[in-house]
C-alpha cells in the first residue's frame, strides 16, 4: 500500500508505504520538517493510516522515517497544478452560470418591454383607424403571441396568452 497525503497546516507532502511482509510503516517528506510537524503526521499516520492495514494486528512492528525524498517535490507540483485546474474549472463555471443568468434576465426584460410595447400599439390600431385593417391586426396578434412564446423561453415566471392579453384586447384573440 502506497499513500500521498498533503498536510495543509504545514504544505507538507507526505508519502506513506506500508510492507505487508515486514509489517513495516515507512513515511518520507517533501522537505525536511520541524520536530513538532513530525509530532502531528507521525500521530495521524499511527492514527488513521495504520488502522487500514495490519500494523496493529500482527507481532513485530516498525516504524520508520526514510527522510526527504526529492521526486515527491514533482509530485506536489502535480498536486497543485490539479488544484490549481480544478479551482479554474470552478471559476468558470459559475462565471458561465452567471453569465447564462444575465442573458436570460435580459432576454426576459426585452420580450417583457416587446410584450408591453406590442400591446400599446394594437391598442393604437384600434383607436386610430375607423375602419380596422386585419391584416395589420392579424399581423400584431401573431408577433405577440411570438413574443409570448419567447418571453417563456427566457422566463422562470412563465405566463399564458391568455393571462398576458389585457381584457380590453381579449375579444381580439381566439383561444383554442
Amino acid at each position: 500500500m502506497e499513500d500521498l497525503l498533503y498536510f495543509t497546516f504545514s504544505k507538507l507532502l507526505v508519502k506513506v508505504e506500508y510492507s505487508k511482509q515486514n509489517n513495516t510503516l515507512s513515511y518520507s517528506s517533501h522537505r525536511e520538517m520541524t520536530k513538532k510537524e513530525r509530532a502531528i503526521i507521525e500521530n495521524y499516520i499511527l492514527t488513521k493510516v495504520a488502522e487500514k492495514t495490519d500494523y496493529y494486528k500482527r507481532d513485530s512492528s516498525s516504524f520508520v522515517y526514510t527522510g526527504k525524498e526529492d521526486k515527491l517535490n514533482s509530485e506536489l507540483k502535480l498536486l497543485r497544478l490539479k488544484r490549481m485546474l480544478k479551482s479554474l474549472a470552478v471559476r468558470e463555471e459559475t462565471a458561465k452560470k452567471e453569465v447564462d443568468d444575465l442573458i436570460n434576465s435580459s432576454f426576459e426584460s426585452y420580450y417583457f418591454d416587446r410584450i408591453g410595447d406590442t400591446l400599446l400599439q394594437m391598442r393604437e390600431q384600434l383607436k386610430e383607424d375607423e375602419k380596422i385593417n386585419l391584416i395589420t391586426i392579424e399581423k400584431t396578434k401573431s408577433d405577440f403571441k411570438e413574443l409570448v412564446k419567447a418571453y417563456n423561453v427566457y422566463s422562470d415566471n412563465k405566463i399564458s396568452l391568455e393571462r398576458a392579453v389585457p381584457a380590453d384586447l381579449k375579444n381580439l384573440f381566439e383561444y383554442n
